[in-house]
């Protein structure tokens, strides 16, 4: 005995057997097991309609709130708003006319300005907002910080291990290595072109 296939009407999909007869607002659709079952058990749970017209109904009124609206916004858009910030800053950061060099032995320096105001790594981790072991990669110089997290550094223990690099210094040394590995970006050919017609 071979099994035929069919199209459910209701849900289209296919399947193996025999078709299950359904009526539907009058229609008779030929439906798979899955839509009969649940327009079955929907055909259970229809009532006829109540007529109210003879009762008098009342309930309390209450004053609607107003709240303002806010738009709503998917995760998938926020999270590719903030995607979108964080790469604009790091190339307003790497294309600022000032651009911030690390002093050799930064960390050494941090480390003897904390131990010298008696600090632990735990209490600078916790006054500038990032986690201990963070710290400890920054002070033995396993991980460049942001510039965010220098400044906190640098204003908490009272220390300086940034320099500034000029234009002209950073206009001789051979462009960063992520932009050999890809393509310029339009806000980056932007930015060239101001540059240009400055100079």
């Amino acid at each position: 005995m071979s099994e035929e296939i069919y199209v459910c009407e209701v849900c289209g999909g296919t399947f193996f057997g025999r078709p299950i007869k359904v009526k539907v607002d009058g229609y008779t659709a030929l439906v798979c097991p899955s839509c009969a079952r649940t327009i079955r058990h929907q055909a259970g749970r229809r009532r006829e309609p109540v007529d109210l017209s003879g009762r008098r109904a009342s309930a309390p009124l209450r004053e609607a709130r107003s709240r303002p609206m806010r738009p709503k916004v998917s995760t998938k858009e926020t999270v590719r708003a903030r995607e979108v910030k964080r790469e604009e800053a790091r190339i307003a950061a790497r294309l600022s006319p000032d651009t911030y060099e690390l002093v050799e032995g930064y960390g050494s320096v941090l480390r003897r300005a904390r131990e010298e105001m008696g600090l632990t790594l735990d209490q600078v981790a916790k006054a500038v907002n990032i986690k201990t072991s963070l710290l400890r990669n920054i002070e033995t110089e396993r991980m460049v910080p942001p510039l965010r997290i220098v400044r906190a550094l640098e204003k908490l223990l009272d220390v300086k291990i940034t320099t500034v690099v000029s234009d002209v210094e950073s206009a001789a040394a051979p462009p960063a290595s992520d932009t050999q590995d890809r393509p310029l970006t339009l806000g980056e050919i932007l930015e060239l072109k101001k540059r240009r017609a400055v100079d």
